[in-house]
């Protein structure tokens, strides 16, 4: 159990080397992890109320499951409401992904990124992100590495699938047996000055991935705990 006097110490060894000027969204997440309960469940009552009455009138998707249970935006009060709404399953967003999309986004916001699924299913599956959403991977990326204590002048390695190499700009395509190097940490580097950052896929040999490693000698990798075994 941390505390928060021990992660704004960490807190500020990543502020120290920050690229943007406006930290307030760093110091807000770690505020945020320290709220009461009930402030908590005040601020997700709130979010979810915006969350849900901007679903209804701005997605053809979730104005006809409304309309179909015969419900109103007012009716979802709550994470307690919830269960009266219907599980949004994998090929219903595959059947409706263009239902799901907003008509229109909020004032000041615009479309920034698409990401796509791995395509398990058969069919890979599009979500349109807007700037606030695709922020938040760099956001939460940030946090998990100052939870985990990461230095962020050191040198990382990510072990990942060949579809998640990282993309040096102007590369459309990584070859799957590549070993990528970028010079700041995917995802953390817009916002912070970070040592040199390694990937490789799983695709390669494991000799090759442990003489990669041998060669760079990272402070830290990165991947899912399948990928080593």
């Amino acid at each position: 159990m941390t505390t928060r006097a021990a992660e704004q110490v960490k807190h500020e060894l990543w502020m120290r080397r920050a690229r943007l000027a406006d930290r307030r969204p760093f110091d807000e997440l770690l505020a945020n992890e320290f709220c009461t309960p009930a402030e908590l469940a005040a601020w997700q009552r709130t979010a979810l109320a915006t969350l849900v009455r901007f679903a209804v009138s701005a997605t053809d998707h979730y104005a006809a499951v409304f309309a179909r249970l015969e419900l109103t935006a007012a009716d979802i009060d709550g994470s307690s409401a919830l269960p009266k709404l219907p599980l949004l399953h994998k090929h219903e967003v595959i059947a409706s992904q263009r239902a799901l999309c907003a008509r229109q986004l909020p004032p000041g916001e615009q479309v920034a990124t698409v990401t796509e699924s791995a395509g398990t299913t058969g069919r890979p599956v599009q979500v349109y992100h807007s700037a606030a959403s695709a922020q938040m991977f760099g956001l939460l990326a940030c946090r998990a590495m100052r939870w985990f204590g990461f230095d962020p002048a050191a040198t990382l390695v990510s072990v990942t699938i060949p579809t998640e190499l990282p993309k040096p700009d102007g590369v459309l395509r990584v070859p799957d047996c590549a070993l990528v190097q970028t010079p700041g940490w995917s995802y953390v580097a817009p916002y912070f000055h970070t040592g040199p950052h390694y990937a490789f896929s799983n695709a390669n040999s494991i000799a090759q991935q442990l003489r990669w490693l041998r060669q760079i000698k990272p402070q830290y990798i990165k991947g899912f705990p399948s990928l080593f075994e």
